[in-house]
């Protein structure tokens, strides 16, 4: 096989980009727009090793699942890949993808069905188009996958109506002032990128220029009012030659900011601030997210990725005791703005996940209470857990001598635990002082009578023994929060570092669990991450992220969610709990 090959071929599988897959005599060939089942003739690109790469020619036989796109730039602007596809077969092929990553890092997991999003069309709240020259005249668009090359358009269907209307404007006011476009290759031009982004009614528009101003901007304004009422316009300087699209810094031109409300916060938007495009899909996740990390008081909840602190501010108005990781001190400026203006406390911390996580964890664990493991009978412990019984009775003996109120008892029973935290503690000469002073509505799983429960408790502990070490009621109460909860939400490559220092503590602690005795462990103060929500943009990534925490996590549940319709990509939210290592608990957090 060899370049420019024209090839007849079954297409039998789909890869990760959306490519549909085919295999003839001892190669794999990638066909681009090519779906499961169907007969196409492709031509061949370039071959390397046994894996060639081909364009798509002619369809000869369809797929039943093949559609036709609504949008005649398809396939040419290099943005959607799969609106070739029924909606619900794009979702069965993105719940494949995440399967498949997954299984081929080696991890474990059932993936639930994606998420639908409410809109498969004008779905997109944000658009980030380059500036180029089209036959001779100042155009928008995308750029041709793998080339520098500009697809122009003035309308795409992955938005409403108002993007297309931005860009009319703004290309009538860049022919009417006859503005130059930028050349990466020379480093001249004024016009680089235009994005906008609309939230409710209100549309933030930037150009992005290789200026410090733009001239004639007053009447970039005038058109803009023509075509939408409520608008805000931001200048963004960027004279580097490189890809980045947005300059360090923007300038408000016209317009109030927009303040956005996520998850009860409000937040004031720049057009530097990360918004997920998706808002209908971005709300679900967000749920979810909520869901999983359950902020209520007493939860200690660490956001490692914080960005400018829209989830963790929500976290925190309903009680948690949050802590916000972000890299760019920018981002952590935004946060402490954004959660004086919601009215809460959180604690924001500029800097490297991977290096500040486990020093916050540590210096948590400095003021995390003592844990004692002791075992229960299922009813007791039920009972415990339903409120019936608020004291648990226990000899006085050397290990219960230690145990103070405010500390954390762990009840096991049958593989379960139940945390409860010790705000009592009455000492009797022995069981039958005890009953005789509290009864045993709450002391027992069922009140019997007095005589009985001593008699009970005689059986257990001879008078010998009581007579030795006394009798102790320790009133215990069900806590709901137990160690930290971590959430990641790194970019799309991924949070490897973080995920290997989370792996890395936990080793740690099963080591010196392992070295100490019984009695030394229960003195010894360690942090605890008891659960994770990753949520992730790249499949690939977060495969190879989670198979290093599943080395010490449990993956309870793989929920992907289709963000992007037509498009290959998919986020996934995946909620992970601590795994009991070796029938022993690690020392948790209030």
């Amino acid at each position: 096989m060899k370049q420019d090959d024209v090839l007849t071929l079954i297409i039998t599988d789909v890869g990760y980009a959306g490519e549909g897959i085919a295999h003839l005599d001892e190669y794999t060939v990638f066909v681009p727009f090519a779906l499961p089942e169907e007969e196409v003739t492709a031509k061949v690109n370039y071959v390397k090793g046994r894996i060639a790469y081909a364009t798509l020619l002619e369809v000869k036989k369809a797929s039943l699942h093949r559609v036709t796109p609504p949008c005649n730039r398809y396939a040419k602007c290099g943005g959607c890949d799969l609106m070739h596809a029924d909606y619900d077969y794009q979702l069965r092929l993105k719940r494949a993808q995440v399967e498949i990553t997954l299984a081929k890092a080696g991890v474990a997991a059932s993936v639930k069905p994606c998420v639908p999003s409410l809109k498969q069309l004008g779905y997109r709240n944000k658009m980030s188009l380059p500036f180029g020259i089209v036959e001779g005249k100042v155009a928008l668009g995308f750029y041709r996958e793998g080339t520098h090359k500009l697809v122009r358009l003035s309308r795409c269907p992955l938005h409403e109506a108002w993007a297309e209307k931005i860009i009319k404007a703004t290309l009538d006011f860049a022919e009417t002032y006859d503005l130059s476009v930028y050349d990466s290759r020379t480093g001249k031009g004024l016009l680089r990128h235009l994005v906008a982004r609309k939230m409710g009614e209100h549309v933030d528009v930037t150009l992005v220029i290789n200026r410090d101003k733009l001239p004639h901007w007053t009447e970039y304004v005038n058109r803009l009012h023509s075509v939408w009422p409520d608008f805000c316009l931001y200048v963004s300087p960027n004279l580097r030659h490189n890809n980045v699209i947005m300059g360090d810094k923007i300038y408000l031109r016209w317009g109030n900011p927009y303040v956005h409300t996520v998850e009860g916060v409000r937040v004031s938007v720049n057009p530097l601030s990360f918004l997920q495009v998706n808002d209908d899909v971005c709300a679900a996740i967000y749920a979810k997210v909520r869901e999983a990390v359950d902020p209520r008081v007493g939860r200690t909840i660490v956001d490692a990725f914080a960005g400018v602190g829209t989830l963790g501010a929500s976290f925190a108005k309903a009680g948690a005791d949050v802590y916000n990781i972000e890299i760019v001190p920018e981002a952590i400026e935004d946060a402490d703005r954004l959660a004086e203006a919601n009215g809460v406390k959180e604690h924001n911390l500029c800097g490297d996940s991977a290096l500040l996580l486990p020093e916050l964890l540590r210096e948590l664990g400095k003021d995390a209470p003592t844990v004692y493991d002791m075992s229960l009978q299922p009813p007791y412990m039920a009972a415990i857990a339903e409120g019936r019984k608020t004291y648990e009775l226990r000899l006085l003996d050397e290990k219960r001598q230690k145990v103070n109120v405010g500390d954390i008892i762990r009840f096991e029973s049958e593989g379960k635990s139940l945390y409860c935290r010790v705000n009592d503690k009455l000492i009797y000469e022995n069981f039958a002082a005890l009953f005789a002073a509290l009864g045993t509505e709450m002391t027992c799983a069922e009140p019997i009578p007095v005589e009985e429960a001593a008699e009970s408790m005689a059986a257990i502990y001879p008078p010998e023994r009581q007579a030795k070490y006394a009798a102790v009621a320790l009133g215990v109460e069900p806590v709901n929060a137990m160690g930290v909860t971590v959430v990641l939400d790194p970019p799309r490559k991924g949070c490897k570092e973080v995920a290997e220092t989370l792996s890395k503590m936990d080793e740690e602690a099963r080591g010196l669990r392992n070295a100490l005795s019984n009695e030394a462990w229960e003195t010894v103060k360690l942090p605890m991450v008891d659960r994770i929500v990753y949520v992730s943009c790249n499949p690939a990534t977060l495969a190879r992220d989670l198979a290093s925490l599943q080395k010490s996590y449990c993956i309870e549940e793989v929920q992907p969610y289709d963000m992007f319709p037509q498009t290959r990509h998919v986020e996934t939210v995946v909620c992970l709990s601590k795994q009991k290592p070796d029938g022993h608990i690690e020392i948790c957090l209030h």
